[in-house]
């Protein structure tokens, strides 16, 4: 016997009660002969049509059905049998050859549905069969377009979570499900009941009794306008246990086989917990959860009666979920993840928003589709978007297929980590503190590999961190964040969580066995000792001493050794950072630095070390004056007479000295050198000197020497002769004058005999002579014959 309805606004409301009806039937069907057994009889069916019949392996074995298909059209037909029987679905073409059929062992495989999806190459009137191949069966055959998408959210709201699950499910039905998109929610209810660790008490605090206040689960095709109340489900389904793998399972193979898609993604609601899990079902004691291993499981049931099936989206609605470990365990079963690094408001994600794009534009790659998802998400809380509130949230989308890549590279970089640990722990601890974390237990992946990638102490530690940085950067697809007032600060958000507890007390042991991840990488041995290592004593590093003690003084062009002594009562290893001026010195890493001067840096300086172990710092300064070197010169000359007295020429004949002021104007001593003099460039004489101070000044008066030839002579002084002082400036050494010798203008020649009775009268001549003596102009000279009752001496002639 065979129904139709063609409406196709009525399709989708029937489908759920037929499907509901078949389901829960659990007798003997009544299978009754009708006339379309065989094609000549076939009734006529169109695209979107219900057909209700029946079947049976006694008296009613086959229905024929008939439908005129276009060349380039693409058709689906579902079938969908009673539990425990087994129908086959074929189709076949005007010719009546079998061009696709689905002949699946219902009963072994424990699926009673058949799919069969034709791409028509040829115009015209093509045939199908329902044929009982076990057992008598109701069934019902729906023909439609294979729709584009297939939202699953499966919606734990069996906690204290009911009312924002209530609420969601009418962001849903605020747009609806259409031809080409299905919205299906399997919605579990909490009954008002939790444990208080003693016994099950009414928690009427948290408990919505709205929407006819229902308990256990319901599965629902959301049409637009629709309430989550019984009479809208496809399947009222009793209490079941959120936190199974076996019902999560039961969800997508229900889905996939009711609600046929190119394009599925996978929901799903609750709280979140990182790895340890999603979905809490609190009407269980003690609560369960999916951890990420139970939704393994699910996947891989899901893969027996759907082998190599994938997501295109599996998306979390709870805290904390995009994390490493839990995406790593499933990237293979979707294309990419939708999550939030940090804990989700109440309200969770803005369904209306992102559905509404996806019904309005159903053939959204999954790739968009996630990214507007996400975006919507935080664009709600930061524009806001009515009516959700200001505040903190992030999210993200990551691309599954290099999540292999990101694993290895966190393998090596672990690896490495763990044979350096015990003389570099600090600095990986000190990466660990300034890395981007949330709640204590998770660092931002790419963040911290930033860190490590440019403080640990190891070149090849430092290259392992930059390759997981870049692998990581290559996962993620979209991130985004709204760092709200108020919050944790979240600005180095970049996309993906990895657990890192801050301490070792809040490691959780399980974590090395739980997981794909920790299972085929070290890095959970990495974090094992990492603790040990960091769990002992670690007295901050301490600078004993420097030299030289006090700031010294360095000639420009000298060098001058700086050192420290530091203690550290760990073994880490230790840097020295050292400074000039508050300029970082990249070529001097070590306990001393040797710093090299030059004129450029004549003047004041700082010279500063860091010295760090990882986690501590001390410090040491030295105030550096940097000196200009000797300059020698000389800034004035005089010519005296024999009194020293100041002339302008020389008399010939007549004795005369040099006086010259010589200066050092550099900024240091000059030690240990010879000034020489020189008259017509012939050794005249010299004067040694062990020390001139900078900008101190030295007279040098020269012997007594005549000149008798007229004309113009030279005198010349060469500072430092020897050539021992290193000077800033040698070109100003070497010193000459012109001397013009010029006659006297008159000579007085006196003849003094007093070598008699007059010698007395003489010798006061002689004096009053010498008190006005002789002059440039006039020479007066004097021959003195004394008598000889007087000592012995040589006569001779004098002025």
């Amino acid at each position: 016997m065979v129904r139709y309805l063609r409406h196709a606004s009525y399709v989708f409301f029937l489908f759920g009660l037929i499907a509901l009806c078949l389901l829960l039937f659990s007798g003997d069907a009544a299978a009754t002969p009708d006339s379309n057994n065989d094609h000549t009889q076939a009734v006529g069916v169109a695209n979107s049509d219900v057909v209700i019949g029946s079947v049976s392996t006694t008296d009613d074995l086959e229905d024929y059905f008939k439908i005129y298909m276009e060349n380039g059209e693409v058709l689906d037909f579902y079938l969908v049998m009673n539990s425990g029987t087994d129908l086959d679905l074929y189709l076949f073409d005007s010719s009546l050859f079998i061009v696709s059929q689905s002949s699946t062992d219902n009963i072994a495989s424990g699926v009673f549905s058949e799919h069969v999806t034709i791409n028509v190459a040829t115009t015209g009137w093509h045939y199908l069969s329902v044929y009982a191949y076990s057992g008598e069966s109701d069934y019902y055959l729906w023909v439609r377009s294979t729709a584009e998408w297939t939202v699953m959210v499966y919606m734990d709201g069996d906690n204290n979570l009911e009312s924002q699950a209530l609420a969601d499910y009418l962001e849903m039905s605020a747009v609806g499900s259409s031809p080409d998109v299905n919205i299906v929610v399997q919605f579990d209810r909490f009954d008002g009941y939790a444990f208080n660790g003693l016994g099950w008490e009414y928690a009427s605090y948290i408990d919505d009794t709205s929407y006819d206040n229902w308990t256990g689960a319901m599965r629902f095709r959301v049409g637009q306008g629709d309430t989550p109340v019984s009479g809208n489900a496809i399947d009222l389904m009793g209490e079941v246990d959120m936190g199974s793998d076996e019902t999560l399972s039961d969800f997508i193979i229900w889905g996939l086989g009711s609600f046929p898609a190119h394009h599925n993604m996978l929901v799903l609601w609750d709280h979140g917990g990182g790895w340890h899990g999603v979905c809490v079902d609190d009407c269980t004691y003690p609560s369960t959860m999916l951890t990420p291993q139970d939704i393994r499981f699910a996947m891989e049931t899901v893969d027996t009666a759907y082998p190599g099936f994938t997501f295109d989206v599996i998306g979390f609605d709870a805290c904390i979920m995009s994390g490493l470990e839990t995406y790593y365990e499933l990237s293979s079963y979707t294309s990419y993840f939708v999550g939030s690094q940090i804990n989700e408001p109440g309200m969770g994600w803005n369904y209306e928003r992102s559905l509404a794009r996806l019904v309005a534009a159903p053939a959204l790659s999954a790739e968009t589709l996630s990214c507007y998802i996400a975006g919507d998400y935080v664009d709600s809380y930061t524009l806001p978007i009515a009516p959700y509130p200001v505040q903190e949230v992030t999210a993200s989308v990551i691309d599954a297929s290099e999540l292999a890549d990101v694993a290895l590279d966190l393998h090596e970089l672990a690896d490495e980590m763990t044979v350096q640990m015990s003389a570099r722990h600090n600095y990986y601890q000190y990466c660990r503190e300034m890395c981007q974390s949330y709640y204590g237990d998770y660092v931002d992946l790419m963040d911290w590999a930033w860190w490590v990638s440019d403080y640990a102490p190891s070149s090849q530690v430092r290259q392992y961190a930059y390759d997981l940085y870049y692998s990581a950067s290559d996962a993620v697809v979209f991130s985004s964040y709204n760092d709200a007032e108020g919050g944790m600060d979240i600005t180095w958000t970049l996309g993906l969580n990895l657990y890192y507890p801050d301490a070792s007390g809040d490691y959780d042991a399980n974590y090395g066995s739980a997981l794909l991840l920790t299972l085929g990488t070290l890095y959970d041995n990495m974090l094992v000792d990492y603790y040990e290592k960091t769990a002992t004593a670690n007295d901050p590093i301490e600078i004993d001493y420097g030299l030289p003690a006090t700031g010294p003084n360095v000639t420009s062009g000298d060098s001058i050794e700086f050192y420290v002594h530091a203690s550290d009562s760990d073994p880490d290893v230790v840097f020295w950072f050292w400074y000039v001026d508050g300029v970082f010195q990249p070529s001097n890493t070590t306990l001393s630095m040797v710093l090299s001067t030059n004129d450029s840096m004549i003047g004041d300086h700082t010279v500063q070390v860091w010295v760090w172990d990882g986690l501590s710092w001390d410090s040491y300064s030295w105030d550096l004056t940097v000196l200009s070197k000797p300059d020698l010169m000389i800034f004035d000359f005089y010519l005296l007479d024999s009194d020293l007295g100041p002339i302008d020429n020389m008399t010939s004949g007549r004795p005369a000295y040099v006086l010259v002021q010589m200066m050092n104007q550099g900024g240091s001593e000059a030690n240990n050198f010879t000034v020489n003099c020189y008259i017509d460039f012939v050794y005249f004489c010299h004067w040694d000197y062990t020390s001139v101070a900078a900008g101190t000044y030295r007279s040098l008066l020269s012997w007594s020497f005549p000149l008798s030839e007229l004309g113009m002579h030279v005198v010349t002084f060469v500072l430092d002769s020897g050539g021992t002082v290193d000077e800033s400036n040698e070109s100003n050494n070497q010193y000459s004058w012109a001397i013009d010798v010029v006659p006297a203008k008159w000579t007085l020649l006196i003849y003094m005999d007093g070598d008699n009775n007059l010698e007395p009268y003489m010798v006061n001549n002689f004096l009053q002579m010498a008190q006005i003596g002789s002059d440039a102009n006039v020479s007066v000279v004097v021959q003195f014959d004394r008598v000889g009752g007087y000592a012995p001496r040589a006569c001779g002639r004098s002025r």
